[in-house]
């Protein structure tokens, strides 16, 4: 093992050293709260039966629209078996986490009123890709099934009102 002190430190240990990414180190006061995270085995399993689903690269949204309360959104994160160990699992799923906390805020936000949502977000890529995730491309897919999603909800709340 080399020491800290040595010159080659940071060589050696790139595999161990993960640099904060930029975005991570901008949002710092974004929040996911557990008044926001979906928990429970019945819900999820609801989400899974009843809920509608998309897809943006490795990340399938599935969702379920209810009444408006106090918390608008409920999120819960899945990641696949086939992704590999549960370390790489648990990896994953802090990724993906962390791609939507940062980005959560603004979709609450333009959520159309009377409309709140629980969400699973699932990580369904290949083991290869499970082996070098990448949190730019992870970031950049949660995104996008968001705003599809933001979109679909848009279009819900549009059809809704014309029918008043």
């Amino acid at each position: 093992m080399v020491p800290p002190e040595h010159p080659d430190y940071s060589r050696c240990m790139q595999p161990f050293l993960l640099p904060l990414n930029d975005a991570m180190q901008q949002n710092t006061g974004a929040r996911f709260p557990r008044r926001a995270r979906l928990r429970g085995h019945d819900a999820f399993g609801r989400i899974f039966r009843e809920g509608e689903g998309l897809r943006r690269g490795q990340i399938v949204v599935k969702y379920h629209v209810r009444p408006a309360t106090a918390t608008k959104l409920h999120a819960g994160f899945v990641v696949r078996r086939s992704a590999g160990v549960n370390a790489r699992r648990n990896r994953l799923r802090r990724l993906v986490r962390e791609a939507y906390r940062l980005q959560r805020h603004r979709f609450e936000d333009a959520l159309p009123d009377g409309i709140a949502l629980d969400l699973v977000l699932l990580w369904s890529g290949s083991p290869e890709q499970a082996l070098r995730p990448s949190f730019d491309a992870i970031r950049n897919d949660v995104g996008a099934a968001l705003g599809a999603l933001l979109s679909r909800m848009r279009k819900r709340a549009d059809g809704n009102a014309e029918q008043r």
